[in-house]
């Protein structure tokens, strides 16, 4: 029997990353972060064409997977196509973007690497430009997935979580 395949989504902050993890371990199955895919050296974009077959690779490689970001413009939805279940978490804006604020101040101050060399800078939390200041980027997106993501739910494999204790419980019952 193959194990689930599940994909995580929602805006940054949302908790994509870290639900995707605790799948994981939970069930046994390879985590696929699609940032790590997505974003080269130097906080370069792949293009759809190095993107998409990284991407396949590593969800042919295993019989189950959990992957957790959007990127469907750059796999053109494959994920969401080859999934059992979509999870798509969706707290609130405030959330969302208290989330960000704390996590970017963590790495910025501490020079973590998120992928590929990349690591944040704090200056960029107060940049005006919202393809580099991830908190603005959260606070204006938001919305913007959330109706994306709203019309999805009439697909069975699409369930929405605002807060974990609703995500645990259907965990539980998974």
């Amino acid at each position: 029997m193959s194990g689930p395949k599940i994909a995580v989504v929602g805006c940054p902050g949302a908790g994509k990353s870290t639900v995707a993890a605790l799948i994981s371990r939970r069930l046994g199955v390879p985590h696929i972060e699609l940032d790590a895919l997505a974003q080269g050296p130097g906080w370069r974009v792949r293009s759809e064409r190095e993107f998409r077959p990284a991407l396949v690779e590593r969800l042919e490689a295993s019989e189950g997977w959990v992957t957790c970001g959007n990127y469907e413009a750059l796999s053109g939805g494959l994920h969401f196509e080859r999934a059992d279940h979509i999870l798509w978490m969706n707290p609130s804006r405030s959330i969302c973007a208290l989330r960000v604020f704390r996590r970017s101040l963590r790495r910025s101050l501490f020079r973590e690497e998120l992928w590929n060399g990349n690591r944040e800078r704090i200056r960029s939390l107060f940049s005006c430009d919202l393809e580099s200041n991830i908190l603005l980027w959260t606070w204006t997106q938001h919305p913007v997935y959330a109706e994306s993501y709203r019309k999805r739910l009439l697909d069975d494999r699409w369930r929405e979580f605002s807060t974990r204790e609703a995500l645990e419980t259907w965990l539980e019952d998974f």
